[in-house]
């Protein structure tokens, strides 16, 4: 075989070798890049709000002074949760009934 041949062949093959390499790096790129759905949920009730991971099963609370956790897979829900909703304030006297 005549060399410049078979470097043609050899730049020709390592050129389909590379474009192969490549072409299954975007594919794997775009399956794992691939958008997956939501993790959390939300629930609100007055200032408290709970998220819900659903992925994991966690779930977290916060209120306006602080967040922890409600629940950990494998353990068990509280039944009393330290998180206090507040009544409402009562409403301001009005000025005319002021002494």
């Amino acid at each position: 075989m005549d060399p410049k041949l078979a470097e043609v062949i050899e730049r020709v093959a390592g050129k389909i070798v590379t474009g192969i390499v490549i072409a299954g790096a975007l594919g794997a790129l775009a399956i794992y890049a691939r958008p997956g759905p939501p993790r959390y949920q939300a629930m609100v009730s007055g200032n408290v709000v709970i998220r819900l991971n659903t992925d994991s099963g966690s779930m977290i609370a916060c209120n306006l002074e602080r967040c922890f956790t409600l629940y950990r897979p494998g353990n068990h829900i509280g039944r009393h949760a330290p998180i206090e909703i507040p009544a409402k304030a009562p409403a301001a006297a009005s000025p005319a009934a002021r002494p």
